[in-house]
């Protein structure tokens, strides 16, 4: 009887604990599950803690281990009361090096022959890279970058399958390490493949909340992702993952079709000139903005902590920086997946973006208004941000678009969305200011209200006898669909 006591004490606690930290934290945190964080215990530290969408690559899962993660994360949302999402990033056409009985160690200034012809290095010294079309996408002096440039090749020259290369620093490659041939367009390079419409159909089955394509190149494999979605009747939504030049010259058509946009700086700082890699960062978080889409901002985040309990100052104001351009998330890769400070890293981000995030500038006027219902929320979304002693944004709505609108307005107050879409609620993990809490929406206006404050006050108790916005996108008056904008005050429940 004790015990059962206990788990519900710790249940409520840890639900209101989540549910006041994370309103208070405007920024959404991705984190990539691996073999560092896969443990179920470690996944619900991470969610306690404050993950709100958990990302799973399938270049590194299986479909049978994939299952049993999104398994145990449903399992934990119902332990703990949370709310955390799952989105899946597809394999895609990977460039890659051969396997590799054993790592080959390279010296700069030796030489190195890669090909396209499928033979073994310890029979030819030839490195296999598995792209038919190597030779004739490379020309003299192009750079070719290794193990997301941890080798550094220089081409010499062009014969037939072979590419002849320079080696420019000492390194070590293992079997498939990446490959990345610096400022090239590549030809017939398939961004969804046959494996990929397979592994997108089950994780519609597993339920998951986003799909990321990797190797986005253009607005096409959108609308081909989407087709497959739209077949299985499901509303999974699409993030498009930046990481190619074709992606960065086709960025305007890709950022309207998608649903969010990924800026994968690991693999774009080895396709362009590392050096630009800031501004384009800055440029596509502005597009994103005005065109009201989530933004995330992956890779190398906190990227010492794989090893270190502490993370290096230039991390911190990266992160600092991103929180400044009020990108909608940021995510942990290998941090999380294969780090030995999972839970440690996640803190430390947390701590970061709390601090910053209490000293920014709010409001955006980058987004464009293109409907009624977006004007509306962004009108009370303004006056919840200027209107004197406002604690909070509350949003009654089923419409994504609304709270699309609302999180694009960038609010100085929390935003709460209470709605009686569950799926909806997950979907909100991906942006930026918003909280949703489940209320019954079929009831009448002013019992979803009265119920709505006995939750503010239950879990805000702090926010009596303030004021606050409540925007209802549609409301029924007089046999009538309109949106009500009120503002009221919190007042003491019975």
């Amino acid at each position: 009887m004790l015990c059962s006591v206990c788990s519900i004490v710790y249940i409520t606690v840890v639900y209101i604990v989540i549910l006041f930290f994370l309103i208070m934290r405007r920024t959404k945190i991705i984190a990539t599950v691996g073999p560092a964080s896969q443990d179920y215990e470690i996944l619900k530290e991470l969610a306690t803690i404050g993950v709100d969408i958990f990302r799973l690559n399938l270049s590194h899962n299986s479909q049978d281990s994939v299952k049993n993660i999104v398994d145990k994360i449903n399992q934990i949302n119902e332990e703990i009361a949370s709310d955390c999402a799952v989105s899946i990033d597809t394999k895609g056409s990977q460039i890659r090096t051969a396997q590799l009985d054993s790592p080959i160690h390279l010296n700069a200034g030796s030489s190195l022959i890669l090909t396209s012809d499928n033979v073994p290095y310890e029979g030819v010294k030839k490195l296999y890279i598995n792209y038919p079309k190597l030779s004739s996408a490379v020309n003299s002096n192009d750079k070719i970058l290794l193990d997301n440039g941890m080798i550094i090749l220089t081409v010499i020259e062009v014969q037939g399958n072979d590419v002849m290369c320079k080696v420019e620093n000492d390194g070590i490659i293992d079997s498939e390490r990446h490959v990345n041939i610096t400022n090239k367009r590549l030809e017939d390079f398939e961004v969804i493949t046959e494996n990929d419409v397979e592994d997108i159909k089950n994780a519609i089955d597993l339920g998951v909340q986003f799909i990321t394509i990797s190797f986005t190149s253009s607005s096409e494999d959108i609308l081909k992702v989407r087709k497959i979605i739209s077949n299985e009747l499901s509303h999974v939504k699409i993030i498009a993952k930046i990481e190619r030049i074709e992606a960065i010259e086709n960025i305007v058509d890709i950022v309207k079709e998608s649903d969010g946009i990924m800026i994968a700086r690991g693999d774009l700082g080895c396709e362009l000139d590392i050096e630009k890699l800031p501004v384009l960062q800055s440029k596509i978080v502005t597009l994103c903005r005005s065109e009201g889409k989530p933004v995330i901002i992956a890779t190398q985040i906190l990227d010492s902590m794989r090893n270190n309990i502490m993370p290096t100052r230039a991390e911190v104001t990266d992160i600092a920086n991103a929180v400044s351009q009020q990108v909608d998330a940021v995510m942990l890769s290998n941090e999380t997946a294969i780090g030995k400070y999972p839970v440690e890293t996640l803190k430390m981000l947390i701590k970061v973006i709390e601090e910053v995030e209490e000293h920014i500038i709010l409001g955006n006027d980058l987004k464009e208004i293109n409907s009624p219902i977006e004007d509306f929320a962004n009108i009370a979304a303004r006056i919840a941000s200027d209107a004197p002693s406002v604690v909070a944004l509350v949003i009654v709505s089923k419409n994504i678009e609304t709270i699309l609108a609302v999180s694009a307005a960038r609010t100085s107050v929390p935003a709460l969305v209470f709605t009686d879409n569950q799926y909806l609620g997950k979907i909100t993990n991906m942006m930026w200011g918003i909280k949703t809490l489940p209320a019954d929406l079929s009831r009448d206006n002013e019992t979803v209200c009265n119920y709505i404050e006995e939750e503010m006050d239950k879990n805000y108790p702090h926010w009596r006898n303030k004021r606050y916005i409540i925007l209802i996108d549609r409301a029924d008056i007089n046999e009538k669909s309109i949106p009500i904008l009120q503002i009221r005050t919190l007042s003491q429940q019975t």
